[in-house]
């Protein structure tokens, strides 16, 4: 066999065996990412400003080198009746997703959610060990101190818009401590 065809055979092989990881990496373990915080119909359906319902102490913890970011925050629910978070939407960051962290045999990880009910007049906060959000992909660079602009989706209830602080990964517990 030439060189050349020696090399061409290289290249498809590599191509072969990296196309299932590309394909495990672009499922996600099984999770259903949102791109910028909802599916397309999400996105084509226009919501409207939620009233009574606030998101405050927003903040997002930032990773080097494109790891996935989380975003804490507290959702209070001043309405009578209970309300579902079904995303998030950022320009920030190309992937959200709502995670909670669960504990099974005494091991911890994240699993996806697709909403998260807050009930009437309560408040939940989403903090690190519990709901979170998944943020993924940034869109460029992320500089600790600026804050970012999210929207929180409430189906078709509406929404709410909130600035979120872009934190170093070093002060997650510093921020945890209000």
């Amino acid at each position: 066999m030439s060189a050349h065809g020696l090399k061409r055979s290289l290249v498809t092989a590599v191509t072969l065996l990296a196309l299932p990881v590309a394909v495990l990496a672009q499922s996600h373990s099984g999770h259903t990412p949102h791109q910028h915080g909802g599916s397309a119909a999400d996105q084509a359906r226009p919501t409207q400003p939620l009233d009574n319902v606030l998101v405050r102490d927003c903040w997002v913890r930032t990773m080097p080198a494109n790891l996935p970011s989380a975003g804490y925050f507290f959702i209070e629910n001043k309405r009578e009746q209970p309300i579902k978070l079904t995303g998030i939407s950022t320009e920030a960051f190309g992937l959200t997703m709502l995670h909670e962290t669960v504990t099974q045999e005494g091991m911890a990880r994240m699993q996806h959610t697709d909403d998260v009910e807050i009930a009437a007049g309560a408040t939940l906060e989403f903090k690190p060990g519990g709901y979170h959000a998944m943020l993924e992909k940034p869109a460029g660079e992320l500089i600790v101190g600026k804050e970012i602009n999210v929207r929180f989706l409430f189906g078709d209830e509406g929404h709410v818009d909130a600035s979120c602080l872009l934190q170093a990964p070093a002060s997650l517990e510093k921020a945890h401590q209000h």
